[in-house]
């Protein structure tokens, strides 16, 4: 499995329970769903469920109550909960996730200039399929970070508005995560008017 980048969202559904997922489920069509935490139980009902709308799922498997962050977790995640991919900041648990299959998404975050070369350096160790670095209203981190990265960049956390979103992408983001299901709502509307628009204009 891979992705390209023409198939990320510009904004991403980011559940982080069961109730969430559902939520988003019901109010949205969302192509791409990252599920941030909750216990194994819940993973596995929101992971189902967002599948039976075609949704491809992506878990944070840092966050996933009851599972271990090594192979035999990440084993028991695609078994079970089947998702098209996994979200760590573990270099070792992406490695062990691509192995066995599944699309990685390596998160790191942008606390300071130490921290970002660390997570650089995972990067380099996990080899993802994507990299997510938080919080997202860094547009001038964002335009440095992609600059050192060979993998498509998504960013998150702290994101709560249309022009939070639009900054991080013309930074140079090829997606945003976002849990504020206002901003989804928002977005998603937005974009059905102007497909309204671009469909009455042929």
């Amino acid at each position: 499995m891979s992705i390209t980048p023409d198939e990320i969202p510009p904004v991403i559904a980011a559940a982080r329970s069961f109730d969430d997922a559902e939520r988003i489920a019901t109010l949205l069509s969302p192509t791409w769903v990252f599920i941030l935490g909750g216990s194994t139980t819940e993973i596995i009902a929101s992971s189902r469920r967002l599948r039976e709308l075609s949704c491809d799922v992506f878990i944070d498997i840092d966050m996933v109550r009851g599972v271990s962050r090594d192979a035999d977790g990440v084993h028991l995640i695609k078994e079970y909960a089947q998702p098209r991919g996994i979200i760590s900041t573990h270099a070792s648990v992406i490695s062990s996730a691509k192995r066995a299959g599944l699309d990685c998404i390596q998160r790191f975050f942008l606390l300071d200039s130490q921290a970002v070369e660390s997570g650089l350096k995972q990067i380099s160790r996990g080899v993802p399929d994507l990299v997510e670095a938080l919080p997202g209203i860094l547009p001038e981190m964002i335009e440095i970070v992609n600059a050192r990265i060979s993998q498509p960049l998504i960013v998150g956390g702290l994101i709560v508005s249309k022009e939070q979103v639009q900054a991080a992408l013309s930074a140079g983001a090829a997606g945003v995560s976002s849990s504020s299901v206002e901003l989804l709502l928002n977005f998603s509307q937005s974009r059905r008017k102007k497909n309204a628009l671009e469909g009455g204009g042929e």
